[in-house]
C-alpha cells in the first residue's frame, strides 16, 4: 500500500471478533481529563458518527464531539478550525480524528504548535503516511492491499468473471489507492478474470453532488450488465457510494464482495436501525434476512463488522490508556491495541498488523451470505 517506513516491520496478528460492541466501560473520563473526537457528518460518515454519539452518551461533557463540514475539501482550513479550537481546552488530553480526511495533517501541525503534549490519533488517514506519522502518536488504517486481493478472490468464488473498479482523479493521487488498484488488477489477471477501471464521479468536483456520484454508479452498472451479463463484480474507492453498489448489485443480480459494514448493507436494504445504530450483530442478521428474500444472497459478501467503528473505539480506549500511564515509554502499543480490540469485540475474525511503531493496519475476513 505504501513503502515501508522502517526496514524492520513488526507484525502482530490477532484473530479477534467484532459483532456487538458496547465499549467505553474501561474508560473513566473526568472534567480535567477529556478526550475529543473529530468526525464527519451523519450523512457522509454514518458509522463513525453513530459510534461517536454512543460514546458521547456514555461520557457526557467529558467527551467532546465535533464535526467537520461536508464541504471540507472546498475549504482546506475547515478541519483545522474545528480541531484547533478544541485543543485550546487544556483539559483535553487527546484528540481522535475518526475520519482523517484531507486537511487533517495541516490541522495536526497547527495543534502541535501550542499543544505538543496532546495525544493525537488518526483513523483512516488518506494523506501521506510519512508526514502523518511524524505528526501523530498513532495511525489506524485499513490494509488496502490485502483487502483488494481478498475482494478479487471472493468475487471469483462467487461467480464473477469480470471485475469493475471505480475511482476518480482525486483518489488516484493517494498512494494507497494506486497500490490497491495495482493489487486488484494483478489479482484479477492471476485468476483469469476480466478487469475494467472506470472513472467515476467525485462529489467534490465543481458542480457535482452526492446524488450525481450515486447516479453515475447506477447508469454505469446498467452498461456493465449489458456488456457482461450478471457475472460481474463492482467496487468503488468512494466511501460515499457503497450503499448504491449494494442496491445495483442486487438489481442486476451481480456479484458484490466489498469490505462494507453490516450497517451499510442494512441501510441499503431499508432496515430500521433505530436503537441498534452500533449493534453489528443486529445489523448483520437483519441484512442477511432481507438478502435471502432477494434471491441474490449467494452472490454477496461483506465484512461482519464496521471497520470505522472498530478503528474509532480502539483509538479512543488506547488514547485513554496512554494519557493515563505514568511511564509511557513502557507501553507496548501493538500489544495494547490488540488487547483493546479483543476486549471490545466478539464474533468475527479480523487481523491487526503493526506496520511500524505508529502505523497499524486492519484487515477483515469476508462473510459470504
Amino acid at each position: 500500500m505504501f513503502k515501508k517506513i522502517t526496514a524492520l516491520v513488526l507484525v502482530m496478528v490477532l484473530l479477534v471478533s467484532c459483532f456487538g460492541c458496547t465499549g467505553g466501560s474501561r474508560v473513566k473520563l473526568k472534567s480535567d481529563f477529556k478526550i475529543a473526537l473529530i468526525t464527519g457528518s451523519k450523512e457522509l460518515y454514518p458509522d463513525t458518527y453513530a459510534k461517536a454519539m454512543e460514546l458521547k452518551a456514555i461520557h457526557g461533557d467529558n467527551l467532546i464531539v465535533k464535526e467537520f463540514p461536508d464541504d471540507y475539501l472546498l475549504d482546506n482550513e475547515s478541519v483545522a478550525r474545528v480541531s484547533f479550537k478544541t485543543a485550546e481546552d487544556q483539559n483535553v488530553k487527546a484528540i481522535i480524528f475518526a475520519n482523517a480526511v484531507e486537511g487533517t495533517g495541516t490541522a495536526i501541525g497547527k495543534i502541535r504548535v501550542n499543544r505538543g503534549d496532546i495525544f493525537i490519533a488518526a483513523c483512516g488517514s488518506v494523506e501521506d503516511l510519512k508526514l502523518m506519522a511524524d505528526r501523530t502518536d498513532i495511525i489506524l488504517n485499513l490494509d488496502s492491499d490485502a483487502i483488494a486481493d481478498a475482494m478479487i478472490k471472493t468475487s471469483a468464488e462467487l461467480g464473477a468473471k469480470n471485475f469493475v473498479y471505480y475511482t476518480f482523479n482525486r483518489h488516484t493521487k493517494y498512494a494507497f489507492v494506486e497500490s490497491m488498484r495495482k493489487t486488484a488488477g494483478d489479482a484479477a489477471k492471476a485468476r483469469n478474470m476480466g478487469y475494467v477501471e472506470v472513472a467515476s464521479v467525485d462529489l467534490f468536483d465543481p458542480g457535482r453532488t452526492l446524488d450525481n456520484a450515486k447516479s453515475y454508479i447506477s447508469e454505469d452498472a446498467a452498461r456493465k450488465q449489458a456488456e457482461f451479463g450478471a457475472d460481474f463484480a463492482m467496487y468503488c474507492t468512494d466511501p460515499y457510494v457503497q450503499e448504491k453498489l449494494v442496491t445495483e448489485a442486487l438489481y442486476y443480480k451481480a456479484v458484490l464482495a466489498i469490505p462494507a459494514s453490516p450497517f451499510c448493507l442494512a441501510r441499503a436494504l431499508d432496515v430500521d436501525l433505530t436503537g441498534h445504530e452500533t449493534d453489528n450483530k443486529y445489523a448483520l442478521e437483519q441484512a442477511a434476512q432481507r438478502l435471502d428474500k432477494t434471491g441474490n444472497a449467494k452472490r454477496m459478501a461483506s465484512w461482519t463488522f464496521s471497520s470505522d467503528m472498530l478503528l474509532l473505539e480502539t483509538a479512543f480506549e488506547y488514547a485513554y490508556l496512554y494519557c493515563g500511564a505514568k511511564n509511557k515509554d513502557s507501553i507496548d502499543a501493538a500489544k495494547e491495541l490488540n488487547g483493546i480490540a479483543a476486549g471490545l469485540n466478539e464474533g468475527a475474525s479480523f487481523t491487526v498488523n503493526a506496520e511500524n511503531e505508529k502505523v497499524y493496519l486492519l484487515d477483515g475476513a469476508f462473510h459470504k451470505f
